[in-house]
């Protein structure tokens, strides 16, 4: 239980601070329009995916680190001084935080990065990623209903819903491992969900990167998205 908790909120605490990082690096450009200096020699898109393929390999150097420091710990340093290490800190559980980690960060940086270039200044950044940030959130509150009864129906589903299963699949894989279609099937709309919000947050980011003096709203942004 204390694993899977500390799992969590390492997914939970890093997905957070890596989107709310872009989104603020973005809002803060606009606002004091150096953007518009940067758009003079690179697109609005690889603005955007630079800022996030940048943060996401700090954050994957990070999960190196902190993995690395785990695995040396639990097999080298704790049978020396003849201490057990927790069963469920395996180079295994340990892929399968990064791997959570990768693909919950991807999904929310898109998503917080078109916040960022649809927002008027950080204030605006907080209300609008609200809705965001509720699925980030959920999770946590039922954390101890998914560690007790994790093949439940609401487990399964929120394991399986791209905004929750980074979170959720990873608390089943670690209490008590899932079939393998359901992990496969919650990887595969994952990555189909990276893909689309991606493309959603490129168009969004297209047209509120410029846009000024107005308080974009979420139904705005839907409207953005389908401007070809």
């Amino acid at each position: 239980l204390f694993t899977a908790m500390s799992f969590v909120m390492l997914v939970y605490m890093t997905t957070l601070l890596y989107g709310q990082m872009i989104g603020r690096s973005v809002v803060g450009e606009k606002v004091s329009k150096t953007v518009e200096i940067m758009l003079s020699s690179v697109s609005p898109r690889e603005l955007m995916f630079g800022k996030i393929l940048g943060l996401g390999l700090a954050g994957l150097l990070q999960y190196g680190v902190w993995v690395s420091l785990a695995l040396v710990l639990t097999k080298a340093a704790a049978p020396l001084i003849g201490i057990a290490s927790p069963p469920a800190i395996s180079p295994a559980n340990l892929g399968w935080l990064v791997t959570f980690f990768v693909l919950a960060f991807f999904l929310y940086a898109s998503m917080y990065a078109a916040l960022g270039a649809a927002a008027e200044d950080e204030t605006h950044l907080g209300q609008l990623a609200w809705p965001v940030l509720v699925f980030l959130i959920v999770p946590l509150v039922m954390i101890s209903s998914f560690v007790s009864n994790p093949g439940s129906p609401l487990s399964v589903a929120l394991s399986l819903f791209p905004m929750t299963s980074p979170i959720v699949m990873l608390i089943r894989v670690l209490i008590a491992p899932p079939p393998l279609w359901q992990i496969a099937l919650c990887r595969g709309l994952l990555a189909a969900s990276v893909y689309l919000a991606a493309a959603a947050a490129a168009r969004i980011f297209r047209v509120g990167i410029l846009m000024g003096g107005k308080r974009a709203t979420l139904r705005e942004m839907v409207r953005w998205i389908r401007v070809k």
